[in-house]
């Protein structure tokens, strides 16, 4: 027996006797009969109930039904005698309707088959025939579960293979982004050469001009001089402070002004500082070494791309610290912190920053390079970074501080595989709040201070959710260090998601749309929240302000940012923010600038926007149509735009010519119309795309003159099943039930089970109207039906008028799920015959009825 079996122990499944009454002469007569018969409890019944004496009564058979049931064999039948043979489905359907109210008790498949069988006869041969049935049930059962085995081998297969295409659509995105880096790189790097070549001449003329009167005048010291003389006053006695005046101070005093002339009259000022020559180095001839230069011009050079660009001008050297030498020298201390850093951190010279985590939160260790020791004494950010090498997750944590002109970064690896680095990133989920300890070059304690940015959490999440999908096989150790030496961008310019103030007019609003356009895909969104670590509620809000900008001005929009306008509440559906960008553009267009669109922008606006319109299936008002034309003609001129004529007139035209008219407010339904007369089919489709825009009265019009088209109109009504808009898609699935076409049974059934309104009522209605050929499509959906097991059992409640054997053979199928929605279809028969009743007559809630009347109504008039 199949594995769900089980015995039942319901009210209807145990012995029961009722009290009936019979004439008995002039009178009645009252007699306690059996109505039901358990063989498990009561087995002296079972001989009674097969040799038809269980309601004998004096020598006459009483005509009661009543029920059998066999617990152990799992057998359950109502027993009708033959002269009841016409109430078989009235004592069924009162029969299942006890046992569904009998909620306290579990019903397994035997018994909801509630087998009926007429007289003795009839239930000898239903007991007689339970051993074939049993085998020919685990044969089933059997295939069953090899078919079910070969749908999971195949499910597992499908996952497998859209495992392997999301795997292969993230190494594309990754690739796809690499090489955006790439080319930025290339053309960066042939930028900064080309300025070396440039400022290296510049520099070396300059370096001539300065040497040669450095050589030929006598009178003037050279700097290499003056420090080999304050070298010597360096070397005097110890007891001798620097800062003391001393006898020849004021020689001393007039050999530095004398040096300080010659930097203020010289341009070598600009190029060199007190401090370029070592104490040691006697050499004055050689100012600037070729590295130092290089380093120097490099530092200078302005980046298109990064926003980590610097001034034209080298940045003035440190100070020098001076100390005096009764003074002693600064001793290296750590923080006295919670957590210290690691000694790697002291040991290695080259380590920018490494993070750890202690009881109170995460801490953050930074080495601050030469020249850069006051950083991070302002505003300091902290962004997390996600790098993916060689698929190898990666993430940076960046504290920048944004000093101007080049802000300053220092940056630590996690592998957010690596246990330790995983803690650290769960614990930045938190609160995104760590404490720094700021270090010198040569690793001495300089201070401490807090920083926090919550709102990257979201992106830190999302980063962490990427990293437990990569698969990469790179040693880790190597990863780290690769993303070190080629971190992403600081800041990237051209992205959309800075804070800005709203629009100040149209042409402004276009441009930021055009540019959140190209950062909507998800590969620059996922530059923007991964790599730059813009906050998500950032681009959120940045989202939001630029697309009621748009609405603000009535710019048109892309498909994808359609939807997340949509998505973030801006408008409540698509339609409507057709409508809301059309209406607000009639103002823009009749504004004295015209938003500063000009009249070219306002032609493309418009276009745009009518092009929107049809995508989305959304009829233009005409007020709006004729103003989108009138400023669409005063630039392109009369031809580009349709002229309104009368309906009489379409007769005469070319199908071209009323084609054209299909999107004319005024001029499209009866333009619809003249092209159905025709019965050209090549424009179906033409057709049908004008319906699909149609106010519901202009569908009830038109969509019934599609039928008189036969086969050729099946294409266009089975793609309108996909319609936007409730009443197209119901438009369809009647005018196909009409055409009774078998390709348009599949497509019926998948919009059975997906119809999101009361819609499928009628579209279960015309799935039965096809009869038998339904039945088969209907049965392999039945074993999935993804939810829609009520809609299923309501199309058999209609087919079963027509086709109650079939129907009724559905309720011994192999399959559980196609047994239990065929039982069921006989609880949906009321409420089927009550829809019948209202598309017939009409009546209170009636909406999906009417429009199928409606539509009824005029087919036979056309």
């Amino acid at each position: 027996m199949p594995t769900e079996e089980f015995a039942y122990d319901g009210r209807e499944g145990q012995t029961r006797r009722e009290t009936v009454h019979v004439p008995d002469g002039a009178g009645l007569r009252t007699l306690s009969v059996h109505r039901v018969v358990n063989v498990a409890t009561d087995p002296r019944l079972r001989a009674a109930a097969l040799d038809g004496s269980l309601h004998a009564l004096d020598g006459l058979t009483l005509a009661l039904p009543f029920v059998f049931h066999d617990p152990i064999a799992h057998r359950f039948a109502l027993v009708l005698p033959t002269p009841l043979a016409h109430t078989a489905l009235s004592e069924r359907a009162a029969l299942l309707e006890r046992l569904a109210s009998d909620t306290a008790h579990r019903v397994p498949p035997y018994v909801a088959e509630a087998r009926v069988v007429l007289g003795v006869e009839g239930l000898a041969s239903y007991l007689d025939g339970g051993s074939s049935l049993d085998a020919r049930a685990r044969e089933l059962e059997g295939r069953e579960s090899a078919l079910g085995k070969r749908a999971a081998d195949l499910e597992e297969r499908e996952r497998r293979l859209a495992d392997r295409a999301e795997a292969i659509t993230r190494r594309e995105d990754e690739l796809r982004l690499e090489a955006e880096r790439s080319e930025a790189s290339a053309r960066d790097l042939a930028q900064r050469e080309s300025a070396l070549e440039e400022r290296f001449a510049r520099l070396r003329e300059r370096e001539d001009a300065v040497a040669k009167p450095a050589r030929t005048d006598p009178a003037i010291r050279s700097v290499g001089d003056l420090a080999s003389d304050v070298e010597m006053l360096e070397e005097g006695p110890a007891g001798v402070e620097l800062l003391e005046a001393t006898p020849d101070s004021d020689e001393f005093d007039d050999v530095v002004a004398t040096a300080a002339e010659l930097s203020a009259e010289e341009p070598v000022a600009e190029l060199i500082g007190a401090e370029l020559l070592d104490d040691d180095d006697d050499d004055d001839a050689e100012v600037l070494d070729d590295d130092a230069v290089a380093e120097a011009i490099e530092d200078s050079l302005d980046d298109d791309d990064l926003e980590e660009e610097l001034e034209e001008e080298e940045a003035p050297e440190p100070e020098p610290t001076m100390i005096h030498r009764e003074e002693e020298a600064p001793v290296h201390r750590r923080p006295r912190a919670s957590v210290a850093p690691p000694e790697a951190f002291f040991d290695d010279p080259l380590v920018e920053m490494s993070a750890r985590l202690g009881s109170e939160g995460v801490w953050l260790h930074a080495r601050l390079g030469e020249g850069y020791e006051d950083s991070f004494q302002g505003d300091v950010d902290l962004l997390v970074q996600y790098v993916a090498v060689d698929e190898v997750p990666v993430v940076l944590l960046t504290l920048v501080d944004p000093r101007e002109p080049r802000p300053y970064a220092r940056r630590a690896a996690l592998d957010p595989n690596d246990d330790d680095d995983r803690a650290i990133l769960e614990a930045l989920r938190e609160d995104f709040q760590v404490t720094v300890g700021l270090y010198s070059p040569d690793g001495r304690f300089e201070r401490t201070r807090e920083v926090a940015a919550p709102e990257r959490r979201t992106n830190l999440t999302m980063i962490l959710e990427r990293a437990n999908r990569a698969e990469g096989r790179l040693d880790p150790v190597t990863a780290l260090e690769r993303a070190l030496a080629a971190p992403p961008p600081l800041q990237l310019r051209g992205h959309p998601f800075d804070d800005a103030p709203p629009a100040r007019n149209a042409k402004d609003a276009s441009n930021a749309v055009a540019t959140l356009g190209k950062w909507a895909s998800p590969a620059k969104l996922d530059l923007a929240l991964l790599a730059l670590s813009i906050p998500r509620q950032r681009v959120d809000d940045a989202f939001r302000r630029i697309l009621e900008d748009a609405v603000r001005h009535g710019i048109a929009l892309p498909s994808p940012l359609v939807s997340r306008a949509i998505s973030l509440g801006v408008s409540p559906e698509p339609g409507e923010l057709v409508l809301q960008l059309v209406d607000a553009f009639r103002g823009t267009a009749r504004l004295p600038d015209r938003g500063g669109l000009g009249p070219d922008g306002v032609v493309r606006n418009w276009e745009q926007l009518i092009a929107l319109a049809s995508e989305l299936e959304v009829a233009l008002p005409s007020e709006a149509h004729d103003a989108a034309w009138e400023d669409i003609r005063a630039v392109r001129g009369e031809a580009a735009a349709p002229k309104e004529v009368a309906p009489e007139a379409l007769r005469d035209m070319p199908s071209r010519d009323v084609s054209a008219l299909l999107d004319h407010p005024r001029m499209r339904r009866a333009s619809a119309l003249e092209l159905c007369r025709r019965a050209e089919p090549e424009l179906v489709s033409t057709i049908f795309g004008a319906v699909r825009k149609m106010p519901r009265d202009e569908v009830l019009e038109v969509a019934p003159r599609l039928i008189a088209l036969g086969e050729a109109a099946a294409d266009a009504l089975i793609d309108g099943l996909t319609a936007r808009k409730t009443f197209v898609r119901q438009a369809a699935t009647l005018a196909l039930g009409e055409l009774k076409l078998r390709r348009a049974i599949g497509p019926l059934v998948h919009l059975l089970q997906t119809e999101p309104s009361e819609v499928w009522w009628e579209v279960a209605r015309v799935l039965s109207s096809f009869g038998p050929a339904a039945l088969r499509p209907m049965q392999r959906a039945m074993k999935d039906p993804k939810g829609a097991e009520e809609r299923f059992s309501y199309a058999l409640a209609h087919l079963a008028s027509t086709e109650p054997e079939k129907v009724r053979g559905l309720e011994t199928d192999g399959h559980a799920k196609v047994r239990a929605i065929a039982v069921a279809a006989m609880t949906q028969k009321p409420l089927a015959e009550k829809h019948l009743a209202l598309l017939a007559r009409g009546g209170e809630d009636d909406g999906v009825h009417a429009f199928s009347r409606r539509f009824y109504a005029a087919l036979n008039a056309s």
